[in-house]
């Protein structure tokens, strides 16, 4: 089975193909500088690239599309029509940079393969029943009500994976697990019996970890505080938060994960400290929502620096262990995204 697995991105269309259940994909590239209304161009030079690959002999059977938000309207991936394009332009206001060109994707994918299945798989999903203690902010319930603030994670694709694939290490599906995705956006989640109850994401992707430009945790107040003193508009303090803070903000030049976590500079050690403190943190908290852990488990594009963090984190984590009982086992989940998603969609066509 031929898979074409898209993922929209702010300024690129991203694509990879895969051939039956193999890993790693034949093919993969990028169409630069989607907006929304050249969204159906670039899908039609992404089909033209994938059927260059492909050649003429073999066809595209199955359509799988990640999809960064879905809310608690879609619990698993799902096959796209008239109805859920309607759902997903409902959410457009959660999601702004990424649903308006991904619904013209969809759209342009069903107009030039009308009888091929197209599947929507969201990253949210995995955290569309997270428990209130957890989802729920302490704000007015009307207002959360009304524009459905609430706590959701960002990587639930990466995670609910690396979790499953535990199995293979003869971990029980009932195990305690904190899962850790090291992407540019890192994520950590409690799981139990494979159902996350925390997650360090939030309500948008500005809350949790520090990111290479996203600054994570901060003080609502600093926002206030950026408008009033600092006279910056919201657009101006959007791309402080989410472009020019993180882990750029505290090196002061872009910098990848990997390249803090060894980095040699006052400036990198000053970041990697503070990343790696956040980090323990937010584990404390999983372990402490789990009543302890049984695993850890990395994934993300830069899941091998889980040789620098795993041993490290077990070994500050060991206190935290029950008396008597060995300490957790750290491992890698090394498949990329682009995969579980493929494996999600044909899934749910099979099912």
């Amino acid at each position: 089975m031929i898979t074409v697995v898209l993922e929209v991105q702010r300024r690129a269309l991203r694509y990879a193909w895969y051939n039956g259940q193999a890993t790693r994909p034949l093919a993969a590239g990028q169409i630069d500088r989607v907006a929304v209304q050249t969204a159906e161009e670039a899908t039609s030079a992404m089909l033209s690239a994938v059927g260059e690959s492909i050649g003429q002999e073999q066809s595209v059977e199955l359509i799988a599309v990640r999809i960064p938000f879905g809310g608690k309207l879609f619990a698993g991936p799902t096959r796209v029509g008239p109805e859920v394009l309607a759902k997903l332009e409902d959410l457009v206001p959660h999601a702004p940079m990424h649903l308006p060109a991904t619904v013209s994707v969809l759209r342009a994918c069903l107009e030039a393969f009308p009888n091929v299945p197209v599947v929507a798989v969201f990253d949210t999903s995995f955290f569309a029943d997270l428990p209130n203690n957890e989802a729920l902010y302490a704000v007015d319930g009307e207002l959360a009500r009304s524009l459905d603030l609430r706590r959701f994670g960002y990587h639930g694709l990466l995670h609910q994976a690396a979790c499953a694939s535990l199995s293979a290490a003869r971990v029980p599906e009932s195990a305690r697990v904190l899962s850790i995705c090291l992407e540019p956006r890192p994520e950590l989640t409690a799981v139990v019996d494979g159902r996350p109850v925390m997650v360090t994401g939030g309500a948008t992707p500005l809350e949790g970890l520090p990111g290479e430009r996203l600054c994570g945790d901060i003080d609502p107040g600093i926002v206030l505080s950026l408008t009033q003193q600092s006279g910056l508009g919201l657009e101006q303090i959007n791309a402080l938060l989410t472009q020019e803070s993180g882990l750029r903000g505290l090196v002061g030049e872009n910098v990848k994960l990997s390249e803090v976590l060894t980095g040699k500079s006052a400036e990198s050690q000053l970041a990697a400290e503070l990343f790696k403190y956040r980090l323990l943190l937010a584990a404390g908290a999983g372990v402490a929502a789990m009543g302890g852990v049984d695993a850890i488990v990395f994934s993300g594009r830069y899941h091998a620096c889980a040789e620098a963090l795993g041993s490290w984190l077990v070994a500050k984590l060991a206190a935290a262990c029950r008396a008597g009982r060995q300490q957790p086992t750290w491992y890698s989940f090394a498949d990329p995204v682009e995969w579980v998603v493929a494996s999600q969609a044909r899934a749910a066509i099979a099912s």
